[in-house]
This record gives structure tokens, C-alpha cells and sequence, in this order.
């Protein structure tokens, strides 16, 4: 950028087809120069993230695991229900950075934030005490499907076999079911 400034500076004869050329070259760079120290900002924003540790509990991560095998608890007459805090989920953790990040946001112009909360998605382990709200056994079984219409969306069949659709029994979708409206 500098080294196109300088020469449009010290170079008088240059002509005007010259000066255009070089100018637009140097607005280019410029441009590509703010995203760069935008990117570098996220990096640093980042950095500083991962540099305040918070206290984590290894319960947390047992808890979830234990939850993704419900089904296979629940088949050998085995149970287990979880006891997460709110503010330790992925949702809580989500929501308490934006918090943060809005706390901290002191530009007067308007601004928009997207915030994307992963759940009900697998792992589909709401918190207490939504974990206990719906009994999976008194959830309806899915209705079958009829692969004549599901054949209509060429969509269908593809999502089926990328969520493993076709494997899941009538007790892991009750499960499920009950987990995602908690």
C-alpha cells in the first residue's frame, strides 16, 4: 500500500490512466489490509476467550455421555437421570458469552447478533429439571412412513440414512421425542 502511495506521491509525470491504475490497486490493498486486522481482532477476541478458564466439572461431560445411551440403559432395566445446571450446558455457556460480549459492546451504531443454540439436537440432555418434564413411555410411537411419498422429495431418503433413521426403533424415538420437548 505504501510503496503505490509513495509512487503516486513522488511520480508527477505518471498519467492519469497510470494514477487510476495505482490508486485502485492501493484501495484494494487497503481493503484487504482492514479484513486481515479484522480477522486478526477475531483471532485476539478469541485468544482472550480461551485465556479466562472458568471451573469445569467433569460430571458435566459423564452426564452427557451417560444420557446418549439411554436406550441401552433403559433395555438392560438400567436408569439414570441427569442433574445439569442450566448454566453448565452448551446452551447456558452460549447464552452467558453473548451476554458478555452485548456487556461489553460499546459502539452506539445499530448492531445485530445471531445467536445459534445447538439444542434439541443430539445430544438431545436438557437440563434440570426440563430432563424429567415427558416420560418417554407415555410418548406416542412415529408414525410409519410410506416410502412411495417419501420417494416424492429425493431429500427424504437421503436425510434418513444421514440421520439413521432407518435404525431407530419405536423406544429410541419415544426417547427422543420426550427429550426434545423438554
Amino acid at each position: 500500500v505504501l510503496g503505490y502511495l509513495e509512487l503516486l506521491r513522488d511520480e508527477p509525470g505518471l498519467t492519469l490512466e497510470q494514477r487510476e491504475k495505482y490508486t485502485g490497486i492501493a484501495l484494494d490493498k487497503a481493503r484487504r489490509l482492514e479484513e486481515l486486522v479484522g480477522e486478526f481482532f477475531d483471532i485476539n477476541t478469541m485468544d482472550l476467550a480461551l485465556e479466562q478458564r472458568e471451573e469445569v466439572q467433569l460430571s458435566l461431560l459423564l452426564e452427557q455421555l451417560s444420557d446418549e445411551f439411554y436406550p441401552l440403559f433403559a433395555e438392560k432395566g438400567l436408569t439414570y437421570a441427569p442433574d445439569i445446571e442450566p448454566r453448565l450446558t452448551v446452551e447456558g455457556f452460549v447464552a452467558d458469552r453473548v451476554v458478555e460480549k452485548l456487556g461489553s459492546f460499546r459502539d452506539e451504531r445499530p448492531y445485530f447478533c445471531f445467536v445459534s443454540f445447538v439444542g434439541p439436537h443430539p445430544p438431545c440432555a436438557p437440563p434440570v429439571p426440563y430432563n424429567l418434564l415427558y416420560d418417554p413411555d407415555q410418548m406416542p410411537n412415529p408414525a410409519p412412513s410410506d416410502p412411495e411419498i417419501d420417494a416424492m422429495d429425493e431429500q427424504i431418503p437421503w436425510m434418513n440414512h444421514v440421520i439413521w433413521a432407518d435404525e431407530i426403533n419405536n423406544f429410541q424415538a419415544r426417547n427422543l421425542r420426550s427429550r426434545y420437548l423438554a
